[in-house]
Order: structure tokens, then sequence, then C-alpha cells
């Protein structure tokens, strides 16, 4: 079977690594990366979700650049703002105040109630419904379980990679269209 195509990242020349913030895209930057947490390869399925979703739907999912100007934000606040607006925990509009305690950068953004330091106005949306609107001809159940499980908040509520390849939606569609 040919190579369709491959993910891949890169390390910086010095052979020691990138820092996380200049070697993830910051479309794709997990929670735990503005937030100064361990990255672990949970880091990496939220960031996979992320691509996914962007192949599928010709756009990203984060645009951390949004209203940066217009509103005086600076990126991480933009995609921070985003994150809260998409996913919220339980109906909560913040993060999960277990998550906030953990972040060594967390205080620079978040007050310790998971809420963000920053006012502002919020327009939640979840991936469901964007999915609903944006996309047809594509069994949306299968495709929201398979990004819902890749993009938490919580790192450790993440799918593993060997469990997102065996969801329906991989197994059953991408799989065999490939083939």
């Amino acid at each position: 079977m040919p190579t369709v195509f491959r993910l891949v990242e890169y390390e910086s020349k010095n052979g020691l690594g990138a820092s996380p913030k200049t070697s993830t895209s910051l479309r794709t930057r997990s929670p735990e990366v503005i937030l100064g947490l361990p990255l672990e390869a949970t880091a990496d399925v939220w960031s996979l979700g992320c691509i996914v979703y962007e192949l599928l739907m010709g756009e990203p999912l984060f645009d951390p650049s949004f209203q940066t100007v217009e509103c005086g934000l600076s990126t991480d606040e933009s995609h921070l703002i985003q994150m809260i607006e998409m996913l919220p925990a339980d109906g909560f509009l913040g993060f999960p105040e277990d998550l906030v305690r953990r972040g060594r950068d967390s205080e620079r953004w978040f007050k310790a109630d998971g809420t963000l330091r920053l006012e502002t106005t919020y327009y939640p949306v979840t991936l469901k419904d964007i999915l609903y609107r944006r996309l047809s001809g594509v069994d949306i159940g299968e495709v929201h379980e398979f990004l819902d499980g890749a993009i938490r908040l919580m790192p450790e509520e993440r799918t593993s990679v060997l469990d997102l390849l065996q969801s329906g939606w991989i197994v059953g569609h991408v799989l065999t269209s490939v083939a």
C-alpha cells in the first residue's frame, strides 16, 4: 500500500530538541504546552486530533491569531479562549482546577478556580455542533467520537493512540477507503 502522507516532528538542529512552543504548530498546541505541564504522548494525541480536523474541514480547529490585533490578545490568550469556548468542562467556562494547579505557567493565565484572568465574553460552540453544521455525507457520530477522544482538556482523559487507530471511524471508513 503506498504512503498517502506522513506526520513527523522535527528536532532542532542542535540535536537537543526544540522547546514545545517552537516545535509544535501554534494551531495544534495542547493545553499542557501553554500551561507549562510536562509533555507526554497525550500532547501528540491532541495535535493529531487538530490535524485530522483540519484535514476534514479544510481549516484549523483553533486559530490562535484570531482577534489578537482587534482585542489586544496574545496568541496564547486567544487560543485558551477558543479552547474554553469549544471544550467547556461540564458546562463550566474555564479549565479544570486540577489541570490549572499542575501547570508551571498557569497563574499567568488563570485564577485558582480555573477561570481566565482576562475578562472576556465567551461564544460557546461545541465540536459536535460544528461537525453537524459543516460535514455532510460523513457519519458524524464516529468522526465526533474520534475527535472528542483526542481533543480533551485533561491529558489523562484523551484516548490512547492505539484506541484511536482502532476506532470505528478509522477502521470502518478511513482504512477501507485506502485499501
